[in-house]
């Protein structure tokens, strides 16, 4: 018998490989492409918002400093407005005086100055003129003079009335009346006396015993 033998052809082989990566390699570069156009798409919208952003703090900063640039130029015509009208009142004020003083004449005039003075009695003189003095109204108690006592006969008895006055200046006196020599000799005698003799009612005192006096 005998063997019969197929042979592949390499060549028919080969071609089929080729035409299936072929196939497969549009499929890869889409993808690719795709993803890098993606990306591509979010940078552009990401730096366009960033622009977007700047464009707003810039605009906003501008306002501020225009805003700014006005206050400030307000302020400073405010102020103008104000030195202005001061000066002005001053000058007004100034010139209000200035024609006041030259609406007044340097000299009176001859009407005023011819009129008759009005009449007016004479000024007595200082002799003539009666001074009015107050009357004190304070006692003076060194002009009184104290009145004498009065006597009073009831019978056989006669009874000196004093003065109020004189009773009560007597009843404010707290010292006692000074003592003569006489009086203060006769009162050492007596004290003098009375221990010498040392007895009462005729009894002389003893030391010792009941009692301690005996009679005489």
């Amino acid at each position: 018998m005998e063997e019969e033998i197929v042979e592949t052809p390499q060549g028919v082989d080969a071609d089929e490989e080729e035409d299936s990566s072929d196939d497969e390699a549009p499929e890869a570069v889409d993808n690719s492409a795709q993803l890098s156009k993606i990306r591509m798409e979010a940078k552009r919208q990401e730096r366009a918002k960033q622009i977007e952003e700047q464009l707003k703090r810039d605009k906003r900063k501008q306002l501020d400093d225009l805003r700014k640039l006005q206050a400030k130029s307000a302020n400073k015509k405010r102020e103008a407005e104000d030195q202005l009208s001061e000066s002005t009142e001053t000058l007004q004020g100034t010139t209000t005086e200035s024609a006041r003083r030259s609406a007044l004449p340097a000299l009176l005039p001859d009407d005023i100055l011819n009129a008759a003075p009005d009449a007016r009695p004479p000024t007595p003189p200082a002799e003539e003129m009666e001074i009015v003095r107050p009357k004190p109204t304070k006692m003076r108690f060194l002009d009184k003079k104290e009145k004498a006592p009065k006597d009073l006969q009831m019978g056989d008895v006669t009874i000196r009335v004093l003065d109020g006055d004189v009773s009560r200046k007597k009843s404010k006196t707290a010292l006692p009346p000074k003592s003569s020599k006489s009086s203060q000799n006769a009162r050492q005698a007596w004290l003098g006396a009375a221990r010498s003799t040392a007895k009462v009612n005729g009894m002389r005192r003893t030391a010792g015993g009941s009692s301690g006096f005996v009679r005489k």
